[in-house]
């Protein structure tokens, strides 16, 4: 794996993070929408209660993303800790914006108010820096 697969990690990683997001939200939705009868009227009895049902499933589901999550915001830390290891606060910079922030080499370029070219450059220098801390 080189040092640019590496730090890519991150950016896949924030992809499922917010697909994680959306399901946990729509687990929840979908949880809150079933409900109790509230009119009196029994068609028939039964001890199940589905709601409390759904919401101790949607809990338990709430908990899986959750942990999920958490592991691969993990991954996420070992990429920002490794780009604070980077002596040049520019190598830093460019390394942050990129696999922290996931912005385009137009906008690494605008931000750092250099060249896009010149940010190619340091993107180069960036990840030999980065082969040594990782491997």
């Amino acid at each position: 794996m080189t040092a640019k697969e590496w730090l890519g990690r991150a950016w896949e990683i924030d992809k499922e993070i917010r697909a994680l997001k959306r399901e946990a939200l729509a687990a929840k939705d979908l949880a809150l929408s079933i409900t109790a009868r509230l009119d009196g009227e029994k068609v028939q009895t039964s001890k199940e209660n589905y709601a409390e049902n759904a919401m101790v499933r949607y809990l338990d589901y709430s908990d899986r993303i959750a942990r999920r999550t958490e592991e691969l915001f993990a991954v996420k830390i070992e990429a920002y800790e490794m780009i604070l290891q980077v002596d040049s606060r520019e190598l830093r910079t460019l390394l942050s914006l990129r696999y922290l922030s996931y912005l385009t080499w137009e906008q690494i370029a605008e931000e750092m108010e250099v060249d896009v070219r010149h940010v190619y450059r340091l993107h180069k220098a960036a990840l030999l820096e980065a082969e040594l801390l990782i491997f």
